[in-house]
């Protein structure tokens, strides 16, 4: 087995497309835009589902104070 290569670039790893180590965000592997874009979309998926939850758990508890059966 070959020896792995080492640097003290973070942004180098392997690309398992090509086979080669390269700098991987030059490469476009790695894409913080992207990561960026992802991290937004699952916080504002996640804090809707919270909201359909919170909404959910109010009509729940309000039904078994007042008595309404829906």
């Amino acid at each position: 087995m070959g020896k792995i290569p080492s640097s003290d670039n973070f942004k180098y790893g392997y690309n398992a497309v090509t086979g080669k180590y390269e700098d991987l965000m030059a490469a476009g592997i790695i894409d913080p835009t992207k990561v960026s874009y992802i991290l937004k979309l699952l916080v504002l998926s996640t804090a809707a589902l919270v909201v359909m939850l919170l909404f959910l758990l109010n009509i729940l508890f309000l039904d078994s104070i007042i008595g309404i059966n829906m």
